[in-house]
């Protein structure tokens, strides 16, 4: 019998703050992971969010590409990731390599990434 609940990332149920989890498991310089594999050269942050995205936690979708609105509000966002202050939305989406890639927008702004 299989059952159908969403993964848990270890971070969602453990007594370790999402950064140090991440830490744990990636090896990052400067925020940049260089551990190879899917996320490689993606910020710290990165993981955490695919993991939310893949748990079906996400504001919207094109299809192709995940959608967060990022608040500093109920969410904190910005304060357990402060290098997203500023940015209001973050995009995730994985290529036909299975790299994972992201675009950050600035609250009122244009798209980077």
């Amino acid at each position: 019998m299989t059952n159908n609940l969403p993964v848990e990332p270890v971070y969602l149920t453990s007594a370790l703050t999402p950064r140090a989890e991440i830490e744990l498991r990636y090896t990052a310089h400067n925020g940049i992971i260089v551990s190879p594999g899917k996320f490689e050269g993606c910020p710290i942050y990165i993981p955490y969010y695919w993991d939310l995205m893949m748990s079906g936690c996400y504001d919207a979708d094109d299809g192709n590409k995940a959608i967060f609105m990022l608040a500093d509000g109920i969410t904190n966002d910005n304060e357990m990731w402060p290098e997203l202050a500023g940015y209001g939305l973050l995009i995730l989406w994985e290529d036909t390599n299975g790299f994972v890639h992201f675009a950050l927008v600035p609250k009122g702004g244009s798209r980077h990434g």
